[in-house]
């Protein structure tokens, strides 16, 4: 299960990568690109929080089964969610592609947090 502290770096790292390439980007005059990165990465972010939430919940559920069925549908809801915002910023006119970058700062950012954390406890066991 992810800790906070792993959700907190994924969110700086997401953000600051989001944050610096929007304004290198508005520097270039592509603004609905770089407004499309930002709300890509606040869309990730919101549903990296719901899922760190959901998952919190689901994991004080009675049996086994249960659980993984509360989490299979909770991450199927989750992306439906990404889905429909996504298409009700589309249609009001946002930047797709810059969305879909956007939202993979998040994944990307999560990655790597998770391959560093991962090296640190096998230091941590190996040491």
């Amino acid at each position: 299960m992810p800790t906070r502290q792993l959700l907190g770096w994924t969110a700086l790292m997401a953000a600051t990568i989001a944050l610096v390439t929007a304004a290198g980007l508005a520097a270039f005059r592509q603004t609905s690109f770089a407004l499309g990165i930002l709300c890509g990465c606040a869309l990730g972010l919101a549903s990296l929080a719901g899922l760190g939430w959901w998952v919190g919940g689901a994991a004080k559920a009675g049996n086994r089964t249960l659980r993984i069925c509360t989490l299979i549908i909770l991450n199927l809801g989750k992306y439906a969610i990404i889905g429909i915002t996504f298409w009700f910023i589309l249609r009001a006119g946002g930047n797709g592609a810059g969305m879909a970058v956007g939202l993979s700062t998040v994944y990307v950012s999560l990655t790597v947090n998770g391959v560093l954390q991962a090296r640190k406890l096998r230091r941590i066991e190996e040491g």
